[in-house]
Order: structure tokens, then C-alpha cells, then sequence
């Protein structure tokens, strides 16, 4: 509602104001395509300070240092994330840091010394100190590297000094570099990790407006510079201005990385293109091009026929990859790695005839593609995800719901180019940081869970290997068909005389119920149940209305070969829920991680630890 209020308030004055100011003090053009970004953010600012657009004007002029700065916070922060177009970190591997070495060699302080010259909060400087980091220690252990971060933002470079981010952002990172770096938080900050010493010591951040460089404003030169995905913000004259310095702080044999998207073409810039968004000078064109890799050839093993379809699509020949082939379970993926001969494989853990799990026990062995998981597990799983990591596989990926499967997109491909890495017969290792938050599979359910599962009366058979599952902590499970089965063995007949539900207890209800069954979930004792909604087949009209009045819920729709009944685009008709469509092997999985708080094993951690 606040936010409805301030948007018919940030008028074009304002926006023109603020985008004027950010471009005169940045560099940043803010034109037409982006004024609905920097409206938007405002709206935002101006929530936060609980004032309108008539009232800004007066308060920029009592507040001026303070707003500006954190006006050039908000319009100049752009979305970033750990080994980000991961392509330009294979070639530091395979083509730069090898020639970088023998250079460094001859240098007395031997060191290789990095810019990264708009690093935002820090992810892409922490990348480049874990790549460094693990090839030097492997190649040339008598080479040391220095990285300098700088960015326009105050804001953004105190973060990337500090070092501390969300959990879930560095699950992004392979786990090839995760190594020992990250530590996790205690007390109020037990879901963050803050970077150790060993990827921390050696950077430094500092504040720096790309527009105002000089060749003199430096004591050194740089051998690797990254400068990616800025020059998208500045006007030609200024990418001009900005390259041209940035050549002249490049060593003779130094090369200069821009974003994927970017060239220096047209910019008469005195660089050379070593290959798409790679310089060096132009008197070093001798100097070796881009790596080029031959496709890799990857098997998709899933049980979602969606997945399949969303996995091919993102696996292209233009990212590098080959989709040879789909298994449905473990079984059929035996046979297509032996045909197929892959050159990795990405596999799900909850699949029928043969899990994921079974697979890696009795597969894995030298020779094996390395293999990436792409399950909806959690990653801090001990008996799945840290089991499949023992069992061989070399990654995780924890994929969402299938509506933002496509946001996982960098995450797979890049965990897939970093496996291709990996030796023969080499295992991943548990990270500390992995081992800090791992998670056992005990659940203590909070509050009055209940299972709401909705199918067809001959598909009863179904249920006991469904609710098997959950083992001695089941919910009250509650399952509604149109009509009942007469064959209903020890489930009860809901009726409005019964008592309590149960837990490990199976009820029966009709469709016909359910308004009844609705105002229990709500009065009952005032008691607050939350409930999990699985439908087993189709998605029904008749279903579909049920859910229009049921309870806020999170509902499971089967994720079927021929799609659903009804497009599950007419989202009116499950508004409210927290829907995913997922296989049926998923279902049990993901009721639990929706019911439970699941019991953390991390060690101590002293006065105010733990989680």
C-alpha cells in the first residue's frame, strides 16, 4: 500500500533530478530505458524515509552529503554474483595465469597484481582471490598475487571490505574453489559467512570514480584487469576515455577483461582482441587467443519431464554445451552413460526404480563423467546432499521451483564448466563452511502440520509408500476425493464429530466436505494449522475452485509428461499458495523442508552460537 502511495508521487521532475546528479557525480547515463529502474528504486528510498516526492526536495537540502551518497548507492548498485560469466575465469586458468607465472618469476617480488576496477560488493574481487588462490597453490606455490578492488558506491566498497554475505549466495560458487575460505557467523548472524583470511589478506578496496583515472593515479601496473559490465552505463566518449587508461595500467603482457556483452570495438582504443570481451596491447597480438573448447556433451538424468525441457534449453551450443541425452531414474542413466559416453552428468536425487543416491553407490567409479547435482534438496542436507558429495559427485545445485528454475541458469552452467576440471578419479571435498551447516534429516514439526492431498479414489495404492516417507514424525495426513472408496482399510472417515487429528492417522474426506473441513483449519481451538497440499494426477476444475478458499498453503502440483489440466498460467485459480510443480518422487521431500525446522549438527560455537 505505502508503496502504491509514493509511486503516483516520484514525478518526472524528481527522476530527471536524481538521474542528472548521479550522472554528473558517476558517469552513468540514465536514460529513458532506465528511468522506470531508478523510479522504482525510489519509490523504495522514499518508503524507507517515510516521505513523498513533494517533501524530498527539502530534505535532499538539509541531508545533501548523506543523500547523495546514498543516491549514488541506490541507482549505481547493480546485481552481481560469485564467478559471474565464468568463461573468463577458465581462461585466466588455462591461458593467462600460466603465462602470468613465468613472468612473475623474473620479477624480485614475484607477484601477480589484479584490479578489479568496478567491484560492487565484493564478489567478483573474493572470485578472483579463490581462483588465484587454488591455481596458484596447485601450479606455483612460490607466486604471490595482490587484488585491488575499487567501486564509485562508499556503501559497496565498506561491504566488500567486510567481506560477510548470505549463505545462499555463496552455494553459487563451485565447489571446486570453495575450499577452506568462508567462515559462518554466529549468533543474530548464523546465516551469514565472512571470508577468511587466506582469500581476504590479500585485497584491498578502495573508492574510485573510473571517470577521474589517470595512468598517474596509480604506483603500478596491473597483468590482469576485469572491468565488466560497466561500460553498458557510460556514453561512447566516456568508454573511450575509460579504456584508454585503462590500457595505459595494463603490463606489456597484462590483458584486460570487459563484460560478455561489451567490446572496445569502434572506441579507437590501442587494444587488441584476444578473443570476445579479452584485450591486450596491440603491440602484444602475438599473444595467445582465447582458449577455444570443444562442446561438452552432457546427460540429463530427471524424473520432471519440465526440467528435461528447461535443462535442454538453457544447455545450448552457444553456451558451450551439448544435451546427448535424458534418463528418466538411475537405471535408464546406466545404460545412456555407457552409449552415450558423456562428458558429464547432471542428476537428480528423487527419482522412482533408481534414486540418485543408488546411482552414485554403485556407479561411480574411475573413468565416470563428473557428475553435477541438480536436485531440489538442500544443499546442507547430510544424508542426501553431503551423501551424494561422498558418493562422487563433484557439485550441488539446489534447484527452486520450476516457475524460477531459469534464475539457476549461470549457476548450472558455470558448476558444469568448472567439473569439466576435475581429474579422473578426483572427489569433491565438504567444504568447512558446508560441514558448519549441515543439517540432519530429524524433523521437529512447529505449530499443527497437516498433509491435504487431493486424488483419485484408485490411487489410494499410492499412499503408503508416499507417507512411508515421512517415518514415525508423520503429520495428520487428511486425503479428499470426489467421492469414497469403499476399500478404505485403516484410513478414517472424516466426519464432524471427529475429534483431533492425529499425527501418523490417514482421514478420508469427500470434495462435498470441504467447506466444513475450511472453517475447522480457521476456528477450530484457534488453533493455526499449517498445512501442505499435494494433488496427485490433474489438476481439476473442480479442485481448483477448492483451493480458490482454501487456507494459504503450499501446494504441490504433479509435474506430468502432458502437462497439467489446466494451464497453470491461470494462476488466479491457486492464488495464494506457495506453488511449485514438481515429480511425485519430490513430493514427501518438500512437505517436510515446508513443516520442519530441521535439526542443526554444527559444532559449537561459543556464547551466542548456533542457529
Amino acid at each position: 500500500m505505502m508503496d502504491k502511495i509514493f509511486q503516483s508521487e516520484v514525478s518526472d521532475q524528481t527522476v530527471a533530478f536524481v538521474s542528472d546528479l548521479v550522472f554528473r557525480l558517476t558517469g552513468v547515463e540514465l536514460g529513458a530505458s532506465q528511468g522506470a529502474m531508478v523510479r522504482s528504486r525510489l519509490i523504495k528510498h522514499f518508503s524507507d524515509l517515510g516521505i513523498g516526492d513533494a517533501a524530498y526536495a527539502e530534505y535532499f537540502k538539509k541531508n545533501q552529503a548523506e543523500e547523495t551518497q546514498a543516491l549514488i548507492s541506490l541507482i549505481t548498485t547493480h546485481h552481481t554474483y560469485f564467478f559471474r560469466e565464468y568463461f573468463h575465469f577458465e581462461h585466466l586458468e588455462s591461458v593467462a595465469l600460466p603465462a602470468l607465472v613465468e613472468i612473475a618469476r623474473q620479477r624480485g617480488d614475484r607477484t601477480i597484481r589484479v584490479w578489479s576496477a568496478a567491484c560492487s560488493r565484493g564478489q567478483e574481487v573474493y572470485s578472483l582471490s579463490m581462483c588465484l588462490n587454488r591455481f596458484l597453490k596447485e601450479k606455483a606455490p612460490d607466486i604471490r598475487y595482490q587484488i585491488w578492488g575499487s567501486d564509485v558506491d562508499e556503501k559497496s566498497v565498506a561491504l566488500a571490505k567486510n567481506g560477510v554475505y548470505l549463505r545462499d549466495e555463496i552455494k553459487e560458487i563451485p565447489m571446486a574453489y570453495l575450499s577452506d575460505h568462508w567462515a559462518r557467523g554466529q549468533g543474530e548472524i548464523s546465516n551469514f559467512v565472512k571470508a577468511k583470511k587466506s582469500i581476504k589478506e590479500p585485497c584491498t578496496f578502495e573508492v574510485r570514480n573510473l571517470l577521474h583515472l589517470s595512468h598517474e593515479s596509480w604506483p603500478h601496473l596491473f597483468d590482469i584487469i576485469f572491468c565488466r559490465n560497466i561500460f553498458i552505463y557510460f556514453s561512447s566518449q566516456q568508454v573511450t576515455k575509460i579504456a584508454t587508461v585503462l590500457m595505459q595500467l595494463l603490463q606489456p603482457y597484462g590483458q584486460l577483461f570487459v563484460g560478455i556483452s561489451e567490446s572496445l570495438r569502434g572506441h579507437n582504443v590501442p587494444a587488441h582482441a584476444l578473443g570476445p570481451s579479452i584485450y591486450t596491447h596491440e603491440c602484444r597480438k602475438s599473444s595467445r587467443p582465447v582458449a577455444t573448447t570443444a562442446l561438452a556433451r552432457v546427460l540429463c538424468v530427471d524424473d520432471s519431464p519440465s526440467i528435461l525441457l528447461l535443462l535442454k534449453k538453457m544447455l545450448t551450443q552457444e553456451s558451450g554445451f551439448e544435451v546427448v541425452g535424458t534418463a528418466g531414474n538411475g537405471l535408464e542413466a546406466v545404460a545412456k552413460v555407457q552409449t552415450l559416453k558423456p562428458d558429464l552428468v547432471t542428476l537428480d536425487i528423487h527419482m522412482p526404480v533408481k534414486s540418485g543416491l543408488e546411482y552414485l553407490s554403485e556407479n561411480m567409479h574411475p573413468g565416470h563423467p563428473p557428475v553435477v547435482m541438480v536436485t531440489s534438496v538442500n544443499r546442507d542436507s547430510i544424508d542426501l546432499a553431503h551423501k551424494a558429495i561422498e558418493l562422487g559427485a563433484v557439485d550441488f545445485v539446489e534447484k527452486p521451483s520450476l516457475n524460477n528454475f531459469c534464475e539457476k541458469s549461470d549457476e548450472i552452467r558455470n558448476k558444469l564448466r568448472a567439473a569439466l576440471q576435475v581429474k579422473t578419479g578426483q572427489h569433491a571435498q565438504i567444504s568447512q563452511v558446508d560441514h558448519d551447516f549441515k543439517k540432519s534429516r530429524t524433523f521437529t514439526y512447529s505449530g499443527h502440520p497437516m498433509l491435504v492431498i487431493f486424488m483419485h479414489k484408485n490411487n489410494l495404492y499410492k499412499l503408503s509408500g508416499f507417507l512411508a516417507q515421512f517415518g514415525e514424525n508423520a503429520p495428520p495426513a487428511l486425503v479428499v476425493m470426489s467421492e469414497h472408496n469403499d476399500d478404505v482399510g485403516a484410513f478414517e472417515k472424516l466426519h464432524e464429530r471427529t475429534g483431533a487429528l492425529l499425527p501418523k492417522k490417514v482421514y478420508l474426506a469427500t470434495y462435498s466436505q470441504c467447506p466444513f473441513l475450511i472453517r475447522r483449519l480457521q476456528t477450530a481451538q484457534q488453533i493455526v494449522f499449517t498445512t501442505s497440499i499435494v494433488v496427485f494426477g490433474r489438476l481439476t476444475s473442480e479442485i481448483c475452485d477448492i483451493l480458490t478458499t482454501w487456507p494459504k498453503s503450499q501446494l504441490l502440483l504433479q509435474d506430468e509428461e502432458k502437462g497439467l489440466s489446466k494451464p497453470f498460467s491461470a494462476k488466479e485459480n491457486v492464488a495464494g499458495h506457495f506453488v511449485e510443480i514438481v515429480p511425485v518422487t519430490s513430493f514427501a521431500y518438500l512437505c517436510q523442508e515446508f513443516f520442519g525446522h530441521a535439526k542443526s549438527n554444527q559444532r559449537p560455537t561459543g556464547t551466542g552460537g548456533g542457529r
